[in-house]
């Protein structure tokens, strides 16, 4: 590929980050952002149809390092005898999320329905524990699951690390506790 128009798409996907700290998604125009790229139009349409399709691969581009993880980790459960899931999960994806906290927190605002940023990786939850814990997507579990997964990233984008073992163990004490009354 040229590398011109790979810098230049660099550039595009650059600015409409910035962009998104400025303006909302639904303000923000192909001209707004061809302006801030320093390029027209035209340019912007030989790499995208709209915003929404740039917003879309965005958001997938960012989702990228957790299909990675997630798949590394299925290859070493496979090699190993014992390999603890929740600690790779701590080192490779807790790293990602914080030097990314900014750019995700602006992609989880942008609403494209099921392509927007958190179904899509409630998804890609709910296929790796359906697979890993062999359940179906549909089974209550794995709601539970990808749940307690999408609480982790929200307790990680706020508090800025992965909840220790401790703390997962006494909040499902917890509920097991409530449950049980």
């Amino acid at each position: 590929m040229d590398l011109r128009f790979l810098r230049t798409e660099t550039i595009i996907k650059e600015k409409f980050i910035e962009q998104l700290s400025v303006m909302s998604f639904h303000e923000m125009t192909v001209t707004k952002l061809a302006k801030a790229s320093m390029i027209d139009r035209t340019t912007f349409y030989t790499h995208y149809a709209s915003t929404f399709e740039l917003a879309s691969a965005l958001i997938i581009d960012y989702l990228a390092p957790f299909k990675n993880a997630f798949e590394l980790s299925q290859k070493q459960r496979h090699l190993q005898s014992h390999f603890d899931s929740y600690h790779f999960f701590s080192d490779e994806l807790v790293t990602y999320l914080l030097k990314n906290k900014q750019n995700i927190q602006l992609l989880r605002e942008i609403s494209l329905g099921k392509n927007s940023f958190d179904p899509q990786l409630r998804q890609l939850f709910v296929q790796v524990y359906s697979k890993s814990f062999n359940r179906k997507e549909s089974d209550f579990v794995i709601y539970l699951m990808v749940s307690l997964a999408m609480s982790n990233l929200e307790f990680i984008m706020n508090e800025g690390r992965l909840p220790k073992r401790e703390e997962l163990k006494d909040g499902i004490n917890l509920m097991s506790a409530v449950l049980n009354k």
